[in-house]
């Protein structure tokens, strides 16, 4: 049946997965934190890879969910999951463990391209005037204060 879960050894570790039609479904939730936490920024950023590769994930039954809480795989307060094959699974491990390696990522800007105030016809004059700043080209403050040689503050103290 549907219902039909165990603890399988996945990997090298135990995870829950639900016979179905001869193929073991794993808990979705669950082999995220196990294998892909440390390498994807969340469960989202999966669901998204799952659909650019063309895998649809099973959606969990009332019952299958309620099993999958007892055995601790999902979080007491979890009322959704989804089951995905090991085969599927496997695509989507090699894809979330190679995808780091490619420079650019197709489709998408790279992630910081270019740094704030930079362009492609060369740096802003913003950019220009930190990089001065930065190479000491401009009046030194002394302790935080301007140098009394540098300011005639007479007119002050009238």
């Amino acid at each position: 049946t549907a219902n039909d879960c165990r603890l399988i050894d996945y990997r090298g570790a135990k995870v829950a997965a639900f016979l179905v039609n001869g193929d073991y479904l794993l808990c979705l939730p669950q082999a995220f934190e196990l294998f892909l936490k440390h390498l994807v920024g969340g469960l989202h950023t999966v669901y998204t890879k799952l659909k650019r590769l063309d895998i649809t994930p099973i959606v969990c039954n009332v019952e299958q969910v309620r099993i999958l809480r007892g055995l601790g795989a999902i979080q007491p307060g979890v009322n959704r999951c989804k089951l995905l094959s090991c085969k599927d699974f496997d695509t989507l491990y090699k894809d979330c463990t190679t995808a780091s390696s490619i420079p650019c990522r197709p489709g998408r800007p790279p992630k910081r391209a270019t740094m704030v105030g930079m362009s492609p016809n060369g740096p802003s004059p913003a950019m220009l005037l930190k990089k001065s700043r930065l190479d000491g080209e401009y009046p030194a403050y002394e302790n935080g204060h301007i140098g009394s040689d540098r300011v005639d503050k007479s007119h002050m103290l009238a």
